[in-house]
C-alpha cells in the first residue's frame, strides 16, 4: 500500500512540475498568462482589449487535466502489476 501511495505521489509531483515548467507568462509584453498541462485551464489576459476580460478559468479543461493525471496513475499501476506478475 505504501509503495502504491508513493508511486502515485511521484506521478502527481511530476505532473505538477510539468505544469509549472509549461507556464507561459507574457504579461510584461501585452501578452497572456496561461497555465495548464496538457490543456490550458487558466488564462489571464494582458494588454488593451475591446472586451473587458481579465482572466478565464475553464473548469472543463481543469477536469480533463485531472482525468489525464488519474489515467496516468492507473496506467502506471497496471503496468507495474503486469511486470511484477511476469517476473
Amino acid at each position: 500500500m505504501k509503495k502504491k501511495l508513493f508511486s502515485s505521489l511521484v506521478i502527481i509531483m511530476i505532473f505538477i512540475l510539468i505544469t509549472i515548467l509549461t507556464i507561459s507568462n507574457k504579461l510584461e509584453s501585452d501578452g497572456n498568462l496561461s497555465i495548464g498541462f496538457p490543456f490550458k485551464f487558466y488564462i489571464k489576459y494582458g494588454g488593451k482589449r475591446d472586451i473587458l476580460l481579465d482572466s478565464n478559468f475553464d473548469i472543463k479543461f481543469f477536469v480533463f487535466d485531472i482525468f489525464i493525471l488519474l489515467l496516468s496513475i492507473l496506467t502506471f499501476e497496471i503496468l507495474k502489476k503486469r511486470n511484477k506478475n511476469s517476473s
